[in-house]
């Protein structure tokens, strides 16, 4: 699996598939010198662009809705698929592009029967 990964991330660079960056192991300091291991990944939300809104998109519908009213949502709330309540208008090229983006992680997840793929998504109004 990780060589098809790291060919699938190295042949399509606008990838929505996530970028891991490493996988590390840090010895605490001191009478504990508990293990800690931690993963670095390519943040989707690092853009100039102020994000209103962030989803968390699983493809399903059971249990998947935020547990926060209304009136408490703000930038920082992530959203899940049934909070999803927009319309995208995007242009030819960039809905072709989307498509295309999308079909090559989905090509990539189903060869190496990797089904529990999810998507991560921000807005900006």
């Amino acid at each position: 699996m990780l060589r098809a990964y790291y060919n699938h991330v190295r042949s399509f660079e606008n990838t929505l598939v996530t970028k891991f960056f490493g996988l590390h192991c840090v010895k605490l300091a001191g009478a504990n010198q508990k293990k800690v291991r931690f993963v670095i990944m390519g943040n989707l939300f690092c853009s100039d662009h102020f994000i209103h809104r962030r989803f968390d998109l699983k493809g399903s519908s059971l249990g998947r809705t935020t547990d926060k009213p209304q009136t408490e949502i703000d930038e920082y709330t992530i959203l899940k698929d049934l909070d999803l309540n927009f319309i995208f208008r995007l242009q030819k090229h960039w809905y072709q592009e989307f498509q295309r983006t999308s079909r090559q992680g989905l090509r990539f997840s189903r060869a190496g029967k990797h089904y529990g793929l999810q998507s991560f998504g921000g807005c900006t109004f």
